[in-house]
């Protein structure tokens, strides 16, 4: 899991990054949790005490959720439900158990990850091609600015697992007992997750590495200062030292990478936006105070509280589905108790991280470093589920969380076979649902026919609402709109409440509408797509898309002055878009000749 986990990508597939990694953090996850449950996952401290408490709290969050299928299993693109935070605490819980020789192996894991993701991203900046022909196809992925995604596909994931990778590995590195191979494999991670961490221009990543430095160097010196510091780690203050360096001097040198920090500030920046998401989010907890909408709810809800001021400035091109901080995104899941709970794991976590970066032990102060690093970064990001395994997995290796191994805390009387057996249950079911999921993605990838490869992935794995929407866009694409509502519909039917699916349903109905000719069933279709979009628009009444198609349907309903007013409101919402304004006129025109 540290050391795959990292790197697995599939160029055979649809989505290149997506479900095999599902396959091998959460398979494997699964997995070690139901071979440490012998060993007793819980021996009465704070952290799995509170870890139990969430898990139960969440999943009575789950049961009351907006989407209450993907608040337990997580959406296709975030994969973030109750599951994986099942998975994380239960990683953690494993890695409390380790000994020395499993600490030592996980830690090595951790540093091949890093090299082969920091070595993937070298190639990926350097321009090379990951692989070209019929037996391994090429992944092309471009990002605006000359931005890296690494094996993750994403300039923010990739940001967010270097920094958390890149540390451990340095700690290794370092490390004068360890063998020679294994501190240059560290070496390598390290220095090229540093690169990783540059070139994705993430600038919560950038964050959380000039944070942890900071606190890593003052800390080391005060130590040095105090009780005279070992070679390990003056070491270690001289690494972090060229660390900040390797990040501060490329940002001040070049331009483009400057204006990702100066951007950060200005009215139309980061900063600005994030504060924008975290309003809209507070006001969406607001009226959910005490469940939240369980994982994967926020999505549905966010039409509804988002304002004119967040329209005008930021748009409406992607459906937000998260507030961008982690206490506030926990929060919007399981309510102010879970995020409550969940700050509490934080400070305990931030405590035992603090204290790990003081230790002499060079692997140690890696560890902290790295969970201070990524706590700094989810400040400004989300929960990944890309990430947040392999995080909770550091966590547990920090050394004043270790369990006490003793026989009396093992997990004993009628629970140790009915926890064994859920825990087993629980591994051969994620493994089978994301070893399908992997199979479905490669068919789509492979299929002739974009419809049929989505049909036939859909088959494999019913509960994906991916397949359903992807499927429908080919069938529209084709021009077969009956066929395109239909599978719109069976994605309804297991998500009735995902805005990307109501928005397409509206723009399918209104299309098919308009294609029809005269007649008594076409009237009878205008009016089926009219009440499909009042009904939408009332679930995100600021939606220029939404507004316009209204509008659109409500003239053709012969309701036109009802139909200025919608495409006035999408006019006013979106300024800058030519459609609205000039549907807008041609509307006014027929009002005035009628």
């Amino acid at each position: 899991m540290a050391g795959a986990g990292p790197v697995v990508f599939d160029p055979f597939g649809w989505d290149h990054f997506g479900p095999i990694r599902l396959l091998v953090l959460a398979g494997l996850g699964f997995w070690a949790v139901a071979r440490s449950v012998d060993h007793g996952l819980f021996d009465g401290t704070a952290l799995p005490r509170l870890w139990v408490t969430m898990l139960l709290w969440g999943a009575l969050c789950s049961l009351l959720a907006a989407d209450r299928l993907y608040a337990w299993i997580g959406t296709p693109d975030r994969r973030f439900g109750w599951l994986t935070w099942v998975l994380c605490g239960g990683v953690f819980l494993a890695a409390r158990l380790q000994g020395p020789g499993g600490r030592r192996r996980i830690v090595r894991g951790f540093a091949l990850g890093a090299a082969g993701l920091g070595v993937y991203t070298l190639l990926e900046w350097l321009g090379a091609l990951i692989g070209s022909g019929p037996i391994w196809p090429t992944i092309d992925v471009v990002f605006a600015g000359g931005r890296t995604g690494g094996s993750f596909g994403q300039p923010a994931y990739l940001g967010a697992a270097a920094l958390l990778l890149g540390p451990v590995a340095a700690g290794l590195a370092v490390e004068r007992s360890e063998d020679n191979a294994w501190r240059a494999v560290g070496g390598v991670g390290a220095a090229t997750c540093l690169l990783a961490v540059l070139t994705s221009q993430s600038r919560a990543a950038w964050a959380g590495l000039v944070v942890v430095v900071v606190v890593l160097l003052w800390l080391l010196t005060r130590s040095d200062a105090a009780n005279g510091a070992g070679p390990n780690q003056r070491l270690f203050v001289r690494a972090g030292a060229g660390a900040l360096l390797g990040l501060v001097l490329p940002v001040a040198l070049v331009p483009a990478l400057r204006s990702r920090v100066t951007g950060a500030f200005g009215s139309d920046g980061v900063l600005a936006g994030r504060t924008d998401e975290w309003q809209v989010g507070l006001r969406a907890l607001g009226d959910a105070p005490l469940f939240g909408y369980g994982p994967e709810g926020y999505r549905t809800v966010f039409g509804v509280n988002v304002d004119d001021e967040y329209v005008l400035r930021w748009g409406w091109e992607v459906i937000t589905d998260r507030s961008h901080n982690v206490l506030l995104d926990v929060a919007l899941a399981f309510g102010i108790p879970g995020a409550l709970v969940f700050g509490a794991m934080l400070a305990l976590v931030a405590r035992a991280a603090l204290k790990a970066i003081r230790s002499r032990d060079p692997v140690t102060v890696g560890l902290g470093a790295a969970v201070i690093g990524v706590a700094v970064q989810q400040q400004f990001l989300f929960p990944l589920s890309e990430v947040d395994p392999m995080l909770w997995l550091v966590i547990g290796l920090l050394p004043t969380l270790a369990a006490d191994r003793s026989p009396a805390n093992a997990t004993v009387g009628f629970l140790q076979p009915v926890a064994t057996g859920a825990a087993l249950g629980l591994a051969v079911v994620v493994t089978a649902a994301a070893a399908l999921d992997v199979a479905a993605n490669i068919r789509l990838g492979r299929a002739e026919s974009l419809s049929s490869g989505a049909q036939a992935a859909a088959q494999l794995r019913p509960d994906s609402i991916r397949y359903r929407f992807i499927g429908s866009r080919a069938a529209r694409q084709d021009g077969d709109l009956p066929l395109a509502l239909e599978r719109i519909d069976a994605g309804l039917d297991r998500s009735a409440a995902d805005p990307a699916l109501q928005g397409e349903h509206g723009r399918l109905l209104l299309e098919i509408a308009r294609s029809m000719p005269q007649g008594p069933d076409r009237t009878e279709a205008i009016s089926a797509a009219r009440a499909a979009l009042e009904s939408l628009v009332q679930r995100a009444p600021r939606h220029p898309e939404h507004l316009q198609r209204l509008g659109i349907a409500r003239a053709l309903d012969g309701d036109l002055e009802a139909g200025i007013v919608a495409m006035e409101e999408a006019v006013r919402l979106a300024p800058d878009r030519p459609e609205p304004r000039q549907n807008l006129d041609e509307l006014r025109r027929l009002a005035a000749e009628s």
